[in-house]
């Protein structure tokens, strides 16, 4: 074998090597993809097959170089076994394929098996047999080619094509297209690796394939060459599709988290407000009619202080179910979260909403955690404005001063007697906006007296990713 012949099979068997070691890093296990969980199976034929390549390679250099000629014979029969179990990974690749996609074809599972048996038989048969060794291996070779080899590629080709359902709902552009230069890469591998075979005095060897390797040595390993770097370089490509299923199941995990922290939040809001204030109420309708029979006045005045925190638990229920709604719908940033929060507010209520933003609000870039929490901070000044201020109007001034985001929601409603202290404020929702307010970092105070409404100042330190781009 010349020089340029030996380096064709190295660099024939470092393609199927080099597809194979990528398969195998590239594996996914736990994939739920049917094609990902087999792959394996492809990357043990590539390193095995490189293998088999190499050994030729190793072989011809011996011969060559007059090298440890006596133990040539050992060195082909280890390629031909070594080729055997390369091609045997190829079918039973190709047989699992199908029979997942197809289940009426699960007895194809058992056919590598049963030519694979077939081929050792033949191989133990005449090993022992009288005849000359080098016709044995050659033989031996072109059955594995043959019997396994041939209708593995071409299994393998099919089970590419059936796979193009399953792979769809992963959304990978042109994902058709690729699969399709898979399948006729691996068909045109059986082909070219499956049917040319070793010359031998008697059907199938003796046809005119043979004659291509007699006349034109250079073609037989190019072109399996050639066939080997495309089924390497699509079946690559292919790996490349799984990336798109572990982003998909990425971002399923991220939605079930997401899903996860809004029920907890949905609990803990009910439970903290809705809930309590319904426990309380069912506390005052006791009271009330102990007081029916003692004293009618005074259950007739609890009684419509009943009625008065029903109808405010109807208005937190309410605003609960538009809170909800506008968390699902609401994208954007804190400009568009307030409009739209206003919106809402003045929907419900029929209270008049206005909104002031300083110019370099449009500039400002606030997280997810600090928009959730200033959703739900004004959400809870607004219902303390529809319940208590007899308001006409509200107002919600936002401005940036030095490194702070301050936020005034204010209304024109009755007012109460109230000092700037939070230390009056025992309210579930009060106690909800100085709970936030600390979370992100800030400091919150009342400001009201009889007459002139209320209002909630709100001071928050702003991000540093924000200050540095203040400064640029």
């Amino acid at each position: 074998m010349s020089l340029n012949l030996i380096i064709i099979y190295f660099g024939y068997g470092l393609t199927f090597f080099t597809m194979g070691l990528v398969i195998l890093l590239q594996y996914k296990q736990f994939s739920r993809i049917t094609l990902a969980k087999n792959m394996w199976l492809l990357g043990a034929f590539g390193i095995t097959h490189g293998l088999a390549e190499w050994g030729v390679m190793f072989t011809s250099l011996k011969i060559n170089l007059v090298l440890q000629v006596n133990t040539l014979f050992w060195d082909r029969l280890i390629e031909v076994i070594i080729l055997y179990i390369s091609f045997l990974f190829l079918f039973e690749f190709g047989v699992r394929i199908i029979a997942s996609v197809i289940k009426k074809l699960q007895w194809l599972r058992y056919l590598p098996w049963i030519l694979g048996g077939v081929w050792f038989i033949n191989f133990v048969f005449f090993g022992f047999a009288d005849v000359n060794i080098d016709y044995w291996l050659l033989t031996s070779e072109a059955w594995s080619r043959i019997l396994i080899c041939f209708p593995g590629a071409l299994f393998a080709s099919i089970g590419f094509l059936l796979q193009t359902e399953e792979l769809d709902r992963l959304k990978v552009p042109q994902l058709k297209i690729l699969l399709i230069r898979v399948s006729l890469s691996f068909l045109f591998y059986g082909l070219v690796a499956g049917l040319v075979v070793p010359n031998a005095p008697f059907f199938p060897f003796n046809w005119s394939p043979h004659l291509l390797s007699q006349y034109a040595p250079f073609a037989v390993p190019v072109v399996r060459s050639l066939a080997g770097g495309a089924m390497a370089y699509f079946s690559i490509r292919v790996m490349g599709t799984f990336y798109y299923e572990y982003r998909r199941l990425l971002e399923g995990a991220e939605k079930n988290e997401t899903l996860s922290k809004e029920r907890e939040r949905i609990s803990r809001d009910l439970h903290d407000g809705v809930i309590q204030s319904l426990y309380a109420i069912g506390l005052e309708v006791e009271e009330v009619s102990y007081l029916t029979s003692e004293s009618p006045h005074q259950a007739r005045k609890s009684l419509e202080n009943v009625i008065n925190r029903l109808n405010g638990v109807i208005l937190d229920i309410r605003f609960f179910i538009q809170d909800l709604r506008l968390s699902h719908r609401f994208q954007g940033g804190l400009k568009q979260q307030l409009e739209a929060q206003l919106d809402h507010f003045s929907c419900v209520t029929q209270i008049s909403g206005q909104l002031i933003l300083d110019p370099s609000i449009n500039e400002l870039s606030l997280t997810s955690e600090q928009l959730d929490h200033l959703h739900h901070i004004i959400q809870e000044a607004l219902i303390n404005i529809a319940k208590h201020a007899e308001a006409k109007e509200a107002q919600i001034q936002v401005k940036i001063v030095s490194n702070f985001l301050e936020i005034s929601v204010k209304d024109n409603g009755k007012g109460m007697e109230l000092s700037t202290s939070l230390t009056p404020l025992t309210g579930i929702g009060l106690k909800s906006i100085q709970k936030r307010v600390q979370i992100l970092g800030g400091e919150c105070s009342w400001e009201s007296a009889p007459g002139v409404g209320t209002r909630l100042n709100l001071k928050i330190l702003l991000l540093d990713k924000y200050e540095e781009s203040s400064k640029n």
